[in-house]
């Protein structure tokens, strides 16, 4: 038998004889414990349309089908700020979710025709100097993920350099954020 510690929505602690002052103890003898899946590529928060596809921008919504399939993680890349802020306040249950609402690209990528505008930033990068500016607005708008686009519509020529790109991971490993680099569209 073993306990398993549950606090603030994660499991904090694994093992035997886990029972700290005033928890709550459920009897869960003969049940499995499974991890809920996460969602590493969703833009739950799209505005506008994608040839061939539509995503409602409902914070609301999207986080409940989310929640009621199961998923307990979810990162939304290149989310629009009045997303993050409207699911953030959300009351019950829902996917933990992680926002870039940043979206770094060689100049000209990214460009889909039929395609609106988003209410977040595409950023043009083709030096690491090209960096310090975005940087500081991602930090200062806190988002919780770093997310480069390298390839766009099977066109070579708009690609990230490669020196760019090894920045960017340094600058999210240094402070902590998951980054996920597109390499195909």
């Amino acid at each position: 038998t073993v306990d398993l510690l549950w606090q603030d929505g994660l499991i904090r602690s694994v093992g035997p004889g886990l029972n700290p002052a005033g928890a709550t103890v459920l009897e869960g003898h003969g049940a499995w414990v499974l991890p809920a899946p996460a969602d590493a590529g969703v833009f739950l928060s799209l505005e506008g349309r994608l040839p061939g596809d539509s995503v409602p921008a409902q914070a609301a919504q999207s986080l409940r089908l989310q929640a009621g399939a199961g998923v307990g993680l979810l990162l939304d890349l290149n989310a629009h700020r009045s997303f993050m802020v409207a699911a953030r306040a959300l009351p019950g249950p829902k996917p933990r979710a992680l926002f870039a609402g940043a979206l770094f690209t060689a100049p000209g990528g990214w460009r889909l025709s039929g395609q609106t505008p988003w209410n977040s930033h595409l950023v043009e990068v083709i030096e690491t100097a090209d960096l310090d500016a975005p940087w500081q607005r991602l930090l200062r708008f806190g988002d919780q993920a770093v997310f480069a686009s390298v390839e766009h519509e099977g066109r070579d020529d708009s690609a990230i350099p490669l020196p760019v790109l090894i920045e960017l991971g340094r600058r999210a490993h240094a402070v902590v954020r998951p980054f996920i680099i597109h390499v195909q569209h």
